[in-house]
């Protein structure tokens, strides 16, 4: 193909105009994902019914033939076999000419008994480019190319069409001429041949159209003149002949009465641009070639312009347009070359001291991969973090319904001696201290939101006494001194656990051979005088714990360091560098500061936490578990521990109860008794479908359920609440007392 002298003058709009042609003619833009898809087992009468809803009308009927039926105008010249998602035949036009032809009944006859069994396919990842994918469709002479997965499955069709479509070829056509592509072999009929015949002559010849034509006027008058030239009239075509078919036209009457007419006409000088241009415009696939004289040269169809776009010339076009871009960039590369020495040599003579430019570049390099190693370390964590949310989550699953048997018991037993009791409560108690460490590892590993309450501090540090006394070496002696009237402060009991853990940590890890690890607490005032003298200090009460160590002290020269996050003196492994830089963020939250104090004979962290002056609320539940009156429950939850457990307790508190094992049965189940389920208990995740999606299903079918979420995973439990339409949220283990209590407030509140 000869390159326009344009594409050296306008090279940048010949560049960006090959960026966009490349863009376009990816899979997806070329490929139909909704073709027209039928079962081996469909009759042909329904099949040629659905390819007639999208058949647009390439002849002109008389009123006698079709009883003034209107054709639609949208396009369908194939239907896809498939059988459970797998390509087992197509069915064509052709393929209905050929059964016409051979004068077949198709009455009674499935498609998979007539299709086209061996097809010509495309597996996606065999997709390299338009191109090679027209080339492919040229070579096994094909207008329709179904595309499948690995595993065969059908994904969509390519056909000649939707090729054309996508290529806006326009711009490739301007300088070609039809006389350059166009048939002049063309298969033609005289006016007054049955139709029947010329469906022969498409079979025999593997065509998709006749011509119709005769003599020409000039012929006509001149009678000595041999092989007269012909004039085309009209054409009938493989969609005329199926619109025939569906219209149940008689095959015997002549051509002239059903054929195409007027014909759009093309000169064998005209462009292929306006060849392009009237297909689109006229909707047609083909256009007759006639001289000036009226006289029949040849035809001309989309599928020859699809095939004139040979890749290898295609590809020579987008290559000289590719080393025009590489050599303006070789040139601008040069250009910035040669800048680059100038200013270099400029700054050489105004900076002799290039030692230190050298330094400077060795100290970016440094940051750079420091910056780089805590990136790493960071998606590390968040990793960690990941897979401690999951089995966060089975945790709470487990204890669940050993949290709700362990409170059923005492139900069950009303008569158990002391010690079964006490066993009882020693159970229910484990659970609740492992479902508080859960709590803890999930807040160390990827922060969960916490909720402030009023807080006295002395629970958490006896927990803490606790904690380290049973898992700290022996050769660490551990003293506490805690003030028995310690003032309240408002936050969280597992953000205050993080802090003394992390500070006990690290003073355990000071004292490889053993030493004496001391907490103690107690109130303390601050004044102006004190605040002014500490930068993050504020006038006001404070409760002070230090936590102190005999260890081997921190280094004055990194000792302003130890806050910053990632920073640490631990080999490779044993530490994170955030343990401190955590501690120092929640004190922060907390309205408190920190201070450090170390020599060689020890540590002394004193962590500052604002105090509150509400008083803190007894936990102790004196009032009843609140029964119910006979109000029918739906519990859904793929777990079948948690389920029956939840029932039990349920039931054993005046509930009736109706179970399922994940999304699709409770919507089933909920169907069948909308009218008696007065709240659902549903799990967030569970297999088949979620808690989510069957909640909105759930309100689809009623809008006024009411709706309770169970889950044992805190991450996202507050976009849950917020974007899903459900009364509460409830979070997994829980106790039997926090359920039903929930479930009394929703039906008290909203009533029947």
């Amino acid at each position: 193909m000869k390159i326009p002298a344009s594409i050296e003058n306008n090279f940048l709009q010949e560049q960006l105009y090959n960026q966009s042609f490349a863009d376009s003619t990816s899979l997806e833009r070329i490929i139909d994902l909704n073709p027209l898809v039928v079962n081996p087992s469909t009759l042909l009468p329904e099949v040629l019914h659905l390819m007639s809803q999208r058949w647009g009308s390439s002849c002109q009927i008389s009123n006698s033939q079709t009883n003034g039926k209107i054709l639609s105008s949208s396009s369908a010249s194939c239907v896809l076999v498939v059988d459970k998602n797998q390509l087992q035949g197509i069915f064509t036009e052709r393929d209905l000419v050929r059964l016409i032809s051979n004068g077949e009944k198709i009455e009674g006859v499935t498609v998979g008994q007539v299709m086209t069994k061996k097809v010509i396919t495309l597996k996606r990842s065999k997709f390299e480019d338009i191109f090679t994918t027209i080339k492919l469709m040229h070579r096994h002479q094909i207008r329709h190319l179904p595309v499948v997965e690995e595993n065969d499955s059908l994904l969509g069709l390519i056909t000649i069409i939707k090729l054309r479509q996508t290529l806006q070829i326009s711009d490739f056509l301007r300088f070609r001429q039809v006389n350059e592509i166009m048939n002049s072999e063309v298969i033609h009929a005289p006016p007054r041949v049955s139709i029947h015949h010329i469906t022969q002559l498409m079979i025999q010849h593997k065509v998709s159209c006749v011509v119709i034509v005769e003599e020409s006027s000039h012929s006509q008058r001149n009678k000595t003149t041999t092989n007269s030239p012909l004039s085309p009239i009209g054409i009938v075509t493989e969609r005329d002949i199926v619109q025939f078919q569906k219209l149940g036209i008689s095959f015997a009457i002549p051509a002239q009465t059903i054929m195409s007419t007027p014909l759009i006409l093309v000169n064998p000088s005209d462009s292929l641009f306006k060849v392009n241009q009237l297909m689109r415009s006229h909707h047609v696939r083909r256009l007759v070639v006639a001289g000036f004289e009226g006289e029949l040269r040849g035809i001309i169809t989309q599928s020859q312009m699809l095939n004139m776009l040979d890749p290898v010339e295609m590809y020579g076009v987008i290559e000289l347009l590719q080393n025009k871009v590489n050599q303006l960039q070789a040139e601008k590369f040069d250009l910035l070359k040669c800048q680059a020495v100038e200013m270099q040599q400029q700054a050489e003579i105004a900076n002799r001291n290039f030692q230190d430019v050298r330094v400077r570049y060795d100290s970016i390099c440094t940051e750079k991969k420091e910056l780089e190693r805590q990136v790493y370390h960071s998606q590390r964590l968040e990793s960690i973090a990941t897979l401690t949310s999951g089995i966060a989550h089975d945790l709470n699953n487990i204890f669940t319904p050993i949290l709700a048997t362990a409170q059923i018991l005492p139900l069950k037993l009303p008569d158990a001696d002391a010690e079964t009791k006490y066993l009882i409560d020693l159970l229910q108690n484990s659970v609740q201290r492992g479902t508080a460490l859960v709590k803890q590892i999930l807040s160390f590993s990827r922060g969960v939101e916490s909720e402030s309450v009023v807080l006295q501090v002395n629970h958490v540090l006896r927990e803490i006494h606790q904690v380290i006394q049973e898992t700290f070496p022996k050769s660490i002696e551990i003293q506490t001194d805690f003030d028995k009237e310690l003032w309240t402060i408002y936050g969280d009991a597992t953000q205050v656990h993080q802090i003394l853990m992390n500070l006990c940590i690290n003073a355990r890890d000071a004292m490889p051979d053993g030493g004496r690890l001391k907490i103690s607490a107690e109130n303390s005032s601050i004044d102006e005088t004190y605040a002014r003298m500490h930068r993050d200090a504020q006038p006001g009460n404070y409760i002070v714990i230090t936590v102190s160590d005999t260890g081997v002290g921190i280094p004055p020269k990194i000792l302003n360091r130890i806050f910053e996050p990632f920073f640490t003196t631990k080999e490779k492994g044993k530490g994170t560098g955030l343990g401190l830089s955590t501690v120092v963020c929640i004190v922060k939250n907390y309205g408190g500061f920190v201070n450090v104090y170390s020599n060689e004979q020890g540590t002394y962290f004193k962590v500052y936490l604002k105090a509150s002056q509400a008083i803190e609320i007894s936990q102790e539940n004196s009032s009843q578990i609140p029964r119910g009156n006979g109000e029918t429950i739906l519990v859904v939850d793929d777990e079948a521990v948690i389920r029956d457990v939840t029932k039990i307790c349920l039931e054993k508190h005046g509930y009736k109860v109706l179970t399922a094992t994940d999304g699709i049965d409770a919507l089933a189940v909920y169907a069948q008794n909308v009218k008696k389920v007065q709240l659902i208990l549903i799990d967030m995740m569970m297999p088949l479908m979620d808690g989510t999606k069957a909640i909105k299903t759930l309100k689809k079918l009623n809008p006024k359920a009411k709706i309770v979420m169970m889950s044992g995973s805190t991450s996202g439990n507050q976009e849950v609440l917020e974007n899903i339409p459900i009364e509460a949220f409830l979070h997994k283990p829980y106790t039997a007392e926090e359920m039903l209590t929930k479930v009394s407030n929703i039906l008290n509140k909203f009533g029947e």
